[in-house]
């Protein structure tokens, strides 16, 4: 995907957090010091790009040093139902 196609005001939302994002590989993860993406070009969509990026920066907040929020694990996730 082109750069040009990139969602600006996404890019300036990341760069103020000011995590350590760290490009290459075919896998998105966070690790206490850094989220580690694949290229933007590996992306469909460029908010396939932007909307995996968030899911790892909230990873990447967790840890004690930021927020110390304690996330469960997928085991540990009990199904709910919304009513409607």
């Amino acid at each position: 995907m082109p750069l040009a196609e990139r969602i600006a005001i996404a890019d300036a939302f990341f760069q103020a957090i000011a995590a350590d994002v760290r490009h290459g590989g075919n896998e998105a993860f966070s690790i206490s010091d850094h989220i580690q993406m694949p290229p933007f070009a590996a992306f469909r969509e460029s908010v396939a790009y932007h909307s995996t990026l968030a899911h790892e920066h909230t990873h990447w907040s967790a840890t004690a040093a930021r927020c110390d929020r304690q996330l469960a694990s997928a085991s540990e996730i009990t199904p709910t139902r919304l009513k409607i």
